[in-house]
């Protein structure tokens, strides 16, 4: 069974863009009014900067999860994590606050789990050895039958009201 799913996240497309707006700024503060000597090489690491992060803006839009038969991949591209699926040794479907899921973005937990979060809610946690994953769904139950569909007695629901 497959799963696809795109989760907007409007939290990290804000960030990135009030970053972009804080580099442009800065570019015109130094390479505008600054130190005549200072100009072209602070110049060209902002704009190089910049640049980046209309890069990330671009391409962090949205966290995509894709599960077929042999691997679950899920993430903000580029930063996109792989796991075969006969590596999974557990999944929890949970609700992702703000404390255990350490809030938007890709976040390393107290736990040491690396989570992939586009919104608060619904998410996923996979344990695959010592690796430890998790990631935001807007569509756990689909999410939830491929999973069991792939993964026969791996999968649990912790949420609240549906344990």
């Amino acid at each position: 069974m497959n799963h696809s799913e795109v989760q907007k996240s409007r939290v990290i497309a804000y960030s990135l863009g009030a970053a972009l707006i804080f580099v442009a700024g800065m570019f015109v503060l130094v390479v505008v009014r600054g130190v005549p000597e200072s100009r072209i090489p602070a110049g060209i690491v902002l704009g190089l900067v910049f640049l980046l992060l209309g890069f990330l803006f671009w391409k962090m839009r949205s966290l995509v999860i894709h599960l077929d038969k042999d691997t679950l991949s899920f993430g903000f591209p580029p930063f996109v994590c792989r796991v075969p699926v006969r590596e999974i040794s557990s999944v929890r479907i949970v609700d992702l606050g703000m404390l255990n899921s350490g809030g938007w973005g890709i976040r390393w937990t107290i736990g040491g789990r690396w989570n992939y979060v586009a919104a608060l809610g619904a998410g996923v946690e996979i344990d695959c050895g010592s690796k430890k994953r998790g990631f935001s769904t807007s569509e756990p139950e689909k999410l939830k039958a491929a999973l069991t569909a792939l993964c026969p007695g791996k999968v649990t629901d912790k949420r609240k009201g549906l344990s």
